[in-house]
C-alpha cells in the first residue's frame, strides 16, 4: 500500500533476483511479489497495462476459488487454529488486491456485467472472513484492517459500509496509532483520481467505480 502512495517504491530488476527464489517456489501465483508488485503500477498508469491487470484480475478469482475450498476445508481443531489463521491471512491479501482490481476495472471498463456481482461476492466474503478471524485477535487476525478498507471501497452499498465500518471499529482498538477509515478515504480518492488519463486515451467515460 505504501508504494501505491508513493512513487519512488518500485519494482527493479534487483528485486525481482532477490524474491526470484520465492516466487518459483510459490504455488499461488496471486502471491509472487512480482504479482503484487505490479499492482500500485496498475492504479498509477491503467491506461498502459489494461490486459495485465484483466490477466491478473482473472488468475486471482482463480486462486480465490481453490484458496476458498481450502480454507473451508481446513480442520478447526486445537493444532490447526495457527495455520488456519495463517491461510486467512493470505487468503485475505488476494482477497484485498481483488477488491482494488475489481474497483479499478470497473472505473475504466465499459462493461460492468460480470464485474459487479463478482464485486458484491467479494465484499461479502471479506466481512465473512473478517467476522471470523475476530477470533484470532489481536496478532492473528493483524491483517483484516487493510482487507476491509478495501471492501468499503469497492462497495457504495451503505448497509454494507456500515457493517464494514462496524468491523473497523473493533479492530482499531488493536491498532490506536492507524485510522482505517481514513486508509479507505484515500484509497477511494486513489481510485478515483485515476480516471481522467484513461479517459483521454479512448476508455470509459468517467463514473463512480462503485
Amino acid at each position: 500500500m505504501e508504494s501505491i502512495r508513493n512513487p519512488k517504491l518500485q519494482w527493479s530488476d534487483r528485486l525481482e533476483k532477490l524474491t526470484e527464489a520465492r516466487d518459483n517456489a510459490m504455488g499461488i501465483q496471486s502471491l509472487k511479489f512480482s504479482v503484487m508488485a505490479q499492482i500500485p503500477e496498475y492504479l498509477r498508469r491503467p491506461e498502459l497495462h489494461l490486459l495485465a491487470i484483466q490477466s491478473t484480475y482473472q488468475q486471482m478469482k482463480i486462486d480465490l476459488s481453490n484458496m476458498r475450498y481450502t480454507l473451508d476445508n481446513l480442520g478447526r481443531a486445537p493444532h490447526t487454529k495457527t495455520l488456519h489463521s495463517r491461510f486467512q491471512a493470505i487468503y485475505g491479501m488476494v482477497l484485498a488486491f481483488a477488491n482494488v482490481l475489481n474497483s479499478l476495472l470497473r472505473a475504466i471498463s465499459h462493461d460492468n456485467t460480470s464485474l459487479l456481482p463478482e464485486s458484491v461476492g467479494f465484499v461479502e466474503e471479506t466481512v465473512t472472513l473478517a467476522t471470523d478471524a475476530l477470533q484470532y485477535r489481536p496478532l492473528g487476525s493483524s491483517s483484516m484492517p487493510l482487507v476491509l478498507t478495501t471492501a468499503w471501497v469497492a462497495t457504495k452499498d451503505m448497509l454494507w459500509r456500515r457493517r464494514i465500518e462496524d468491523l473497523l471499529e473493533e479492530y482499531q482498538s488493536d491498532f490506536a496509532t492507524m485510522n482505517w477509515l481514513e486508509v479507505a478515504f484515500w484509497l477511494e480518492a486513489r481510485l478515483i483520481n485515476v480516471q481522467p488519463p484513461f479517459m483521454d486515451l479512448g476508455g470509459a467515460p468517467l463514473r463512480p467505480f462503485n
